[in-house]
């Protein structure tokens, strides 16, 4: 089992990843970010498990078009409204309650709240932490 400090550190290294693919939009070049990432500060991969990073990156990528689907659905079909980071946030938090299911969605939830403190705009962590809870309380499936 991951140590909870290199599972927190290699969601938040995947969580700038997935931001700057989302960015970008390019979708078909998100290995090149994660080198991208390497090459500006070697000492990130230090900390983290490569291996979960790449499951939760390879993950989201595959499975975008559910995980937006999901989000287009809660939101009333709208994610203007919505900064990219959070986005970023929610297909993380999205992959891993709907798609990997390995860990309890209190602890996603949890995650994903600290990560919007972090990175995300004054708040946002209510509105990530609203979307999930409803998500889960209502199994949305799609």
């Amino acid at each position: 089992m991951l140590n909870i400090k290199i599972k927190h550190n290699t969601r938040k290294l995947a969580l700038q990843i997935i931001y700057s693919w989302n960015i970008n939009k390019n979708k078909k070049k998100i290995k090149y970010k994660i080198k991208e990432f390497k090459s500006i500060n070697k000492k990130i991969f230090n900390n983290i498990n490569i291996k979960y990073l790449l499951k939760i990156i390879n993950g989201v990528q595959k499975n975008y078009k559910y995980i937006k689907k999901i989000i287009f659905y809660y939101i009333y079909n709208s994610t203007k409204y919505i900064g990219k980071i959070e986005l970023s946030i929610l297909y993380i938090s999205l992959y891993e309650i709907k798609i990997r299911k390995k860990l309890s969605y209190k602890i996603i939830i949890n995650e994903s709240i600290i990560l919007a403190k972090k990175f995300g705009s004054f708040n946002s962590y209510k509105l990530i932490n609203k979307i999930l809870d409803n998500i889960i309380k209502k199994k949305i499936n799609i």
